[in-house]
């Protein structure tokens, strides 16, 4: 691995499986999905693949697996997503922070978790209200409420 100079098909492999578990979706019982591996050539250039179309019809195909009433149902969907656009775009005023494009530029694991930390202690999660459209200009604006209903 460390003398080639280019990747070769099983490290490919391993990254897109890794990628597409961690950003998109696992299958029950936390295992791997490999139903994407058909998509793997030797000539796949992952830069150039569609994450987010991928993303977001993750969030479409796991939105009803999930059933919040049950405690033995887990969400398998890509929750790196839903906590960006939560922490994002829910409100919550003990806790400020600049917010932009992209919020991963602006949300550290450690503001994440005072956030959390915070939040539960007063008015607990998912009771803020959701936040205007983000972006310098119509053009760039986010369209939050379109995925929030889908979820």
């Amino acid at each position: 691995m460390t003398c080639a100079k280019h990747p070769d098909l099983m490290f490919k492999v391993n990254i897109f499986v890794l990628l597409c578990n961690t950003l998109g979706k696992t299958n029950s019982m936390g295992t791997c999905d490999v139903s994407m591996l058909p998509k793997v050539t030797t000539d796949l250039d992952l830069s150039n693949f569609d994450w987010c179309s991928y993303v977001l019809k993750c969030v479409e195909d796991t939105r009803f697996s999930w059933n919040e009433s049950s405690a033995t149902s887990y969400y398998f969907g890509p929750i790196i997503l839903l906590t960006f656009l939560y922490v994002e775009c829910v409100r919550f005023d003990g806790f400020k922070i600049e917010r932009g494009i992209p919020a991963i530029c602006y949300w550290t694991v450690d503001n994440m978790r005072k956030r959390e930390d915070l939040e539960l202690k007063s008015v607990g999660l998912g009771n803020g209200e959701i936040l205007e459209n983000i972006g310098a200009n119509q053009e760039e604006s986010i369209e939050v409420s379109h995925y929030l209903i889908i979820i």
